[in-house]
């Protein structure tokens, strides 16, 4: 009887490690790691979906590509790199992440000898309070051409997270707590 108890305690213990190895060395990798930080000039707009909450719809620019391998698309890696305004963009397609910095995108064609990307990235979340004003200044810093960028971290596996939607290089959620209309809500 104690034999089978070992047993199973062993077991139970090489399934926990076991599940907890993928998740663990995900996070260590990307906390040991330094990501790069990149700018997408970025438009959109504010939906209301009652499922997901409040976000921003972005589109992201550049939109569309050279493509290179013309009779390929779908997933491929690009690599990244900043024009003359310190915006992203997009220097060459790679099947595989050989180079840093480079960005896991969708292709798909388009025309002759260009193609969409679709950005995994289209999507800023913000606190439901904050949604209204943010959602009128994103709008008017629209329409009044101001230069709005969506920050992103690139790590060396392609993958990315966002770290912020900036207007004029002001974070849009510091923009939105400040605004007096979004002060009166709360």
């Amino acid at each position: 009887m104690n034999r089978i108890k070992t047993i199973r305690i062993v077991c139970f213990c090489l399934c926990v490690a076991a599940a907890l190895y993928f998740p663990l060395r995900k996070v260590i990798q990307y906390e040991m790691e330094t990501p790069v930080y990149f700018d997408f000039k970025v438009t959109g707009y504010d939906p209301y979906d009652p499922a997901r909450g409040r976000y921003i719809a972005l589109t992201v620019h550049p939109e569309t590509v050279k493509h290179p391998l013309s009779d390929r698309y779908g997933t491929m890696y690009a690599v990244l790199g900043r024009d003359e305004k310190g915006l992203a963009k997009i220097i060459d397609l790679q099947e595989e992440a050989k180079t840093q910095p480079c960005l896991k995108v969708e292709l798909r064609p388009q025309y002759k000898s260009d193609c969409r990307v679709v950005y995994p990235f289209r999507r800023f979340y913000i606190n439901e309070d904050l949604a209204p004003a943010a959602d009128r200044i994103f709008n008017e810093a629209l329409q009044q051409n101001k230069l709005c960028t969506l920050q992103v971290q690139v790590y060396s596996d392609g993958s990315s997270a966002v770290k912020d939607l900036l207007v004029e290089g002001v974070s849009l959620r510091h923009l939105a707590s400040e605004d007096p209309a979004s002060k009166s809500l709360r």
